[in-house]
């Protein structure tokens, strides 16, 4: 009988140990290799970054988030209707509403009467705001176009693949590089935070912008300038405004009236301006440099080419000039350097030529060459340092 009670306890004190232990055990989280079959059914996949991806529903109608068919939690694979404001986590097809908001990724085409098109991931597609709204937003990198007739704005947090147009807003506006183009008819800048790949153009505008370097086109009808924080690889034209500045080298820059064109650096291909004060390389030039009416052209250091001023103050080089210097009504050309080329103008100075002046008055200390004019001067002429009507030594 002993023995019996003393087995009867040994059972009862191992049926509560067994409970106690199973109570305090964990359920152990499915190994990454677990084949989709073993995730029990009901529970979203696993997707790659850790996170669960939003379930898909193929069409969503909503008054206003959170009266809405689906959960905001709840991607749209399908179309979505917006009555008034709709959101949620993900779209891959038609959103149409008046306020259309993706927390995550928009892929397809989203339009939205007066109010904005919002897409806090990346856009792949179309974002449209029509006829007079808010404007389109990306938070991410945008691969497609953003376009609005009268809005406050095209955004694009990210990088900008394709085209913002608009027709009256306060800008287009991509954060990082953009590859395409940034129209519009009138807002205050098309902005790109780096480099710019393709045409920024405005036809009434404070101007275009680009951060770092430009490749391609900036063209401004009237407004302040065009702006390349490096390179300017490529064109920009300005019709009535302050004028065009690149930080970097300079291609080719164009304007018709204003204050003129300005390369920090080098200047590679052609600096025109209609009306102005002047034309400004910092560094070399190897192109041209056209001034209509203005004080005329200037280059920092050596100039490889051609400066013409039809009426101002001339043309100036600080370096050596291999080319050509053109003064019409104007009061002169000179060269701090060595001229290989030739100069024509009312006053022409050189330090050394090797080549030809012509003008009113002609002044070198060495010359390799022959000058023309009512009174020529070399200073450092074998023969003759001063003679009037010609000149020459070789």
């Amino acid at each position: 009988m002993r023995i019996g009670r003393l087995m009867m306890m040994a059972l009862v004190g191992a049926g509560l140990c067994s409970t106690s232990f199973a109570q305090e055990q964990k359920p152990v989280a499915a190994p990454a290799s677990m084949p989709p079959a073993a995730v029990p059914a009901g529970k979203p996949a696993m997707v790659t970054q850790g996170k669960a991806a939003p379930e898909a529903r193929p069409f969503q109608l909503s008054l206003f988030t959170p009266v809405q068919i689906q959960p905001d939690d709840r991607a749209i694979h399908g179309w979505r209707i917006n009555l008034i404001y709709g959101r949620n986590a993900e779209l891959v097809g038609f959103d149409l509403g008046i306020v259309n908001h993706i927390e995550g990724d928009a892929s397809g085409l989203q339009l939205a009467i007066a109010g904005p098109n919002i897409a806090e991931g990346n856009v792949y597609g179309l974002q449209w705001c029509l006829p007079v709204g808010v404007g389109n937003y990306a938070g991410g990198d945008m691969h497609g176009f953003q376009f609005s007739v009268i809005d406050l704005g095209n955004y694009v947090g990210g990088r900008m693949h394709g085209a913002q147009v608009a027709g009256i807003n306060i800008a287009n506006y991509a954060g990082t590089e953009g590859h395409g183009g940034q129209l519009a008819a009138i807002n205050l800048a098309n902005y790109v935070g780096t480099d710019m790949h393709g045409i920024q153009a405005s036809a009434i505008a404070l101007g275009n912008y680009a951060g770092e370097s430009m490749s391609g086109l900036q063209c401004l009808g009237i407004g302040v300038a065009n702006y390349s924080g490096g390179k300017a690889e490529g064109a920009q034209v300005m019709g009535v405004g302050i004028g065009n500045y690149a930080e970097g080298e300079a291609c080719c820059q164009w304007l018709f009236v204003g204050l003129g064109n300005y390369g920090a650096k080098n200047v590679q291909g052609a600096q025109m301006t209609g009306i102005g004060l002047a034309n400004i390389s910092v560094m070399d030039m190897q192109g041209f440099q056209w001034m209509d009416v203005g004080l005329g052209n200037y280059i920092g250091t050596d100039g490889n080419g051609a400066q013409v001023t039809l009426v101002g103050l001339g043309n100036l080089v600080m370096g050596d000039m291999k080319g050509a210097q053109f003064g019409g009504i104007a009061l002169g050309n000179y060269v701090s350097g060595t001229l290989r080329g030739m100069q024509c103008g009312l006053i022409n100075i050189s330090n050394d030529t090797t080549g030809f002046q012509f003008g009113l008055v002609n002044y070198t200390k060495k010359l390799d060459g022959l000058q023309i004019g009512l009174v020529n001067i070399a200073t450092e002429s074998k023969y003759l340092k001063f003679f009037p009507i010609a000149n020459a030594s070789w």
